[in-house]
């Protein structure tokens, strides 16, 4: 199994998600909010993305199985930890985003009790056909 085989055989790679990712939160939060290459000199680390919303800001851990979920939730949480100490500016908070139906239960559940879980459709937009 590859590291990004999450064992069902509808793996999608974290460089194919990206996209998708990238679409929903310029959809959910505006363009002008999306932040992607900040650097973070301590861990010499890259967090996927943050938003930076006008009272704190989300550090987004992109993941694209249920085993690098659970570990990526860990990993926004070190990112919001060295934002902080770096006084990056508002409020930092964690999140992950996974392409939606990937993580399963009960996993999904424990994630949802510890950070916020952004559930994407990949590929997003979806596609669709008109009649």
């Amino acid at each position: 199994m590859s590291d990004t085989d999450d064992g069902d055989g509808d793996a999608v790679s974290e460089d194919a998600f990206y996209p998708s990712v990238r679409a929903w939160l310029r959809d959910e939060f505006s363009p002008e909010r999306i932040e992607h290459d900040v650097y973070m000199e301590n861990s010499e680390r890259f967090p996927d993305f943050i938003v930076e919303l006008s009272h704190e800001a989300i550090a987004i851990e992109v993941d694209v199985t249920t085993d690098r979920a659970i570990k990526g939730a860990g990993q926004a949480h070190l990112y919001t930890g060295e934002l902080d100490a770096i006084n990056y500016g508002p409020t930092v908070r964690p999140a992950i985003a996974v392409p939606k139906g990937v993580v399963d239960e009960p996993e999904l559940t424990y994630l949802r009790s510890t950070i916020p879980v952004y559930p994407i459709p990949h590929p997003y937009p979806p596609t669709t056909t008109d009649s």
